[in-house]
C-alpha cells in the first residue's frame, strides 16, 4: 500500500517514502470531525430553544447559551498538524540519535516543529508510540537510558 502525503501538508515534513500508511486519512478524519463538532453545536442550540420557548423567563438564556459553546468551540481547534504516526516518523528521521531517541526528546521535537499540539499531548505520544512499536512500523530497545525508538528501516545515519 503507497502512503500519501495529504495535501494540507508540505512535503518537507513527510518522507515520500513514509512507512506510515494511516496519513491519507488524516484529511478526512479532520473535515469529519469538523463537521460533527457543527452538527453538535446545532443541536445544543436547537435543545436550549425549545426549552426556552414559551417561558419569557429563560430569555437572558438565550444569549447565555450560545456564549457558552463560542466558549467552548474557541478551545476546540481542529488539528493543522499531521497525524501523531506521520510527526513521530518525522522526529526520528530529523533527530537520528545513535541507539534510539528517548520519548522526552521525540516530544521536545514536536513541540518545537509544530503548533497548537493537544492538551494531552504527552498522553497522545505515548499511546501512538505504542501502538507503532505493537504494528512494526517502529522498535523499541530498552536500555540503562530507558526506553528508546528506532524507525524499523535499516538506512538510517548515525551522528
Amino acid at each position: 500500500m503507497d502512503a500519501q502525503t495529504p495535501q494540507a501538508f508540505s512535503s518537507d515534513h513527510l518522507n515520500s517514502e513514509s512507512i506510515f500508511h494511516n496519513s491519507t486519512n488524516h484529511v478526512k478524519q479532520t473535515t469529519s470531525g469538523k463537521n460533527a463538532m457543527e452538527n453538535f453545536r446545532a443541536l445544543i442550540l436547537k435543545l436550549a430553544e425549545e426549552a426556552q420557548s414559551g417561558n419569557p423567563s429563560t430569555a437572558p438564556a438565550q444569549t447565555y447559551v450560545p456564549s457558552l459553546l463560542n466558549q467552548f468551540f474557541s478551545q476546540y481547534k481542529t488539528p493543522d498538524h499531521p497525524p501523531y504516526s506521520a510527526m513521530i516518523e518525522r522526529a526520528l528521521r530529523e533527530l537520528n540519535e545513535k541507539g534510539g531517541s528517548r520519548e522526552e526528546s521525540i516530544s521536545q521535537f514536536l513541540e518545537k516543529e509544530y503548533n497548537a499540539l493537544p492538551w494531552a499531548h504527552s498522553t497522545l505520544l505515548k499511546d501512538h508510540l505504542g501502538e507503532l512499536c505493537e504494528s512494526g512500523d517502529i522498535v523499541v530497545t530498552r536500555g540503562s537510558s530507558g526506553k528508546r525508538y528506532l524507525l524499523k528501516t535499516s538506512t538510517r545515519t548515525h551522528h
